[in-house]
């Protein structure tokens, strides 16, 4: 197809060390122990499921054998593409993580069975079966391990691979269903090791990417740069529009995703928070932020205007805003009594107002023309909890102490709060 990519990426994008990496490994590690650990014997629940795959009639047989296959040669296809098109670093993660795939398979085998199948009877399409799924795990490791420099399409097709070769060597009898759970368990261990020595695409666009997705959704841009701070998770851009206003543009990919999971599930597990929502999608968090933006404009928050949010064919989610002023870290001028007492009344009437910002420092107090503001939600809920608004108030003490000390911050504090 003509214009098809393989790669979502440019050859020399950034990479970077994930903590869903980190919970791939010991999550994965984990099951690869229950596992193993219920092999041998099989459990009485599978029994059934074995009758039913040793009914299956003959013809499927070949079915089950090109699923297998392509799961291979797709691996191979990969390592092939990364070499021709240069990109050695991701031909070497792919060899180093189907490595690492054999050489966990074998040694979990070893530990199971004390021992590996005779030469002549280990083959990829047939009996005898044995765990784990080695002719499974080697290839799923290095799709896996490419996963995130590939576009979206090649991303799907590798995990639909996955599946149709788990359910082809339970089929043919080479492995039993915790075999080929094992097989896949083993290969995302591997590919997470890789990715944590190695680190992965960032999982964002670049300059060129950015700019199509906003042509893509109708706005024009003049120049886009780099902004000078990032946060985790979010990329953003400065840019100016085709009338050479200045907008900001932040764009959620893949490590947005990873980074919303990991902090949702410490909220949720750890500090057990009642209501928690799991915010997975790249396009909820820039629904959330966008939303939270407006419903602080509608309480009279002088913050950033939404131009437009969305999302792009290649799954990145895209919120642009019109700059309203600049943050308190940007500017030279001091911080005198006033601005320091605006501060605590913004406080107030966006909590009365049914919102809390969460990162209430300098780079999200903002003075514009219309008085002291507050940008970025990303880290904001709405119907805030006693405690969470005391965070925004603590933050914002905390903020003013740094920026104009302890006397002149305290003084504002017990004029806006009391004693």
């Amino acid at each position: 197809m003509a214009g098809a990519r393989l790669f979502a990426g440019a050859a020399d994008a950034p990479r970077a060390r994930r903590a869903t990496d980190v919970l791939a490994v010991v999550l994965g590690g984990v099951g690869l122990l229950f596992l193993s650990l219920a092999e041998s014997p099989l459990p009485a629940i599978f029994r059934p499921v074995n009758r039913v795959i040793a009914a299956l009639p003959d013809l499927l047989t070949a079915l089950w054998q090109v699923a297998v296959g392509l799961l291979v040669w797709w691996g191979l296809a990969l390592l092939l593409a990364a070499l021709v098109r240069r990109r050695l670093s991701v031909a070497r993660d792919l060899a180093l993580s189907a490595a690492l795939a054999g050489v966990l398979s074998y040694a979990v085998a070893q530990a199971v069975h004390a021992g590996w199948p005779p030469g002549s009877h280990w083959h990829l399409y047939g009996p005898p079966a044995w765990y784990p799924a080695v002719q499974l795990a080697v290839p799923a490791a290095a799709i896996i391990t490419a996963s995130p420099h590939l576009t979206r399409p090649a991303r799907r097709l590798g995990r639909w691979l996955i599946a149709g070769a788990a359910a082809g060597v339970v089929a043919l009898a080479a492995t039993s269903i915790l075999g080929a759970t094992a097989g896949v368990v083993a290969a995302v261990i591997a590919a997470g090791l890789v990715h944590l020595a190695f680190g992965s695409a960032a999982g964002r666009p670049g300059l060129d990417g950015v700019r199509q997705a906003l042509a893509e959704l109708g706005v024009a841009t003049s120049a886009l740069g780099e902004a000078e701070r990032q946060e985790a998770g979010v990329f953003t851009v400065d840019a100016l529009d085709a009338e050479g206003a200045p907008i900001v543009v932040r764009v959620y990919g893949r490590d947005a995703y990873d980074t919303a999971l990991v902090s949702t599930l410490w909220r949720a597990v750890w500090l057990r928070r009642p209501g928690t929502q799991l915010r997975l999608s790249r396009l909820a968090q820039v629904e959330h932020e966008a939303l939270l933006t407006l419903l602080a404009a509608q309480a009279g928050i002088a913050t950033d205007q939404v131009v437009v949010a969305g999302s792009t064919a290649d799954d990145d989610a895209l919120l642009v805003m019109r700059r309203s002023g600049t943050p308190l870290s940007d500017r030279a001028e001091g911080v005198d009594a006033g601005l320091l007492a605006e501060g605590w009344r913004v406080l107030a009437r966006l909590h009365a107002a049914g919102v809390r910002h969460g990162q209430v420092d300098a780079r999200h107090l903002a003075v514009t023309p219309d008085g002291l503001g507050l940008i970025g939600f990303r880290g904001g809920t709405v119907a805030p909890t006693v405690g969470q608004r005391r965070t925004d108030q603590a933050q914002y003490l905390v903020t003013t102490t740094l920026l104009a000390g302890a006397d002149e911050a305290i003084a504002a504090a017990l004029e806006a709060r009391g004693p």
